[in-house]
């Protein structure tokens, strides 16, 4: 059974956020299954694509389910919109399956501030963007946060570093739960490294 996946998509989404994560994991030959979810049916991306047909935000979430929080164009003001807000709500009726681990949460770039504002992030170690290592501090002081990171997990939360850095950990999500056969399948097919390790 493939394993169900939620992108969460605002305003501004950084593309390559969302394109990168999404596009490796359906390489993986039907191991999973790719869902938009957002406050809006329709945004526009940092590129000024626009993606359409995004179902409404879900009351819940299937047990087992990967939910990734992409990055933002410019997350010093792209978690202040409306839409944002309704995203941290949201996130946050999620917490108690997030802690349970019955929800894997999978931070992308600057996603990982959206999901330290929700409260998804106290005490637990993180990453993101060098560029925006000061605004997820901010945005979490009981965070504990690492530079210099692609991406890292802590009781079943994952966060990356910016953009290209979502394939990595997709990658290595597709290994954890797929095996490395699969992941090498997908490396080759996509012509990228098999593994950049999380340090």
């Amino acid at each position: 059974m493939a394993i169900p996946v939620w992108f969460l998509t605002l305003p501004g989404v950084m593309m390559l956020d969302i394109s990168g994560p999404a596009e490796t994991l359906q390489l993986a030959k039907g191991a999973f299954s790719l869902h938009y979810i957002g406050p809006d049916e329709c945004v526009s991306t940092s590129t000024g694509m626009m993606i359409g047909h995004l179902a409404p935000l879900p009351d819940s979430l299937p047990a087992g389910s990967l939910l990734v929080v992409p990055g933002m164009a410019d997350s010093s003001v792209s978690f202040d919109t409306p839409q944002a807000m309704a995203a941290r709500h949201w996130l946050m009726r999620m917490q108690p399956a997030i802690h349970a681990r019955e929800i894997t949460l999978v931070c992308i770039c600057s996603g990982s501030i959206l999901a330290a504002r929700s409260g998804l992030l106290h005490g637990v170690q993180c990453t993101t963007h060098h560029d925006v290592v000061s605004r997820l501090k901010s945005a979490e002081p009981a965070a504990i946060v690492k530079e210099n990171r692609i991406f890292m997990e802590d009781r079943g939360i994952w966060t990356s570093a910016g953009i290209t850095a979502g394939i990595d950990l997709a990658l290595h999500l597709i290994h954890r739960l797929c095996g490395s056969q699969m992941a090498l399948d997908v490396a080759r097919e996509m012509v990228v490294w098999f593994r950049r390790s999380g340090d």
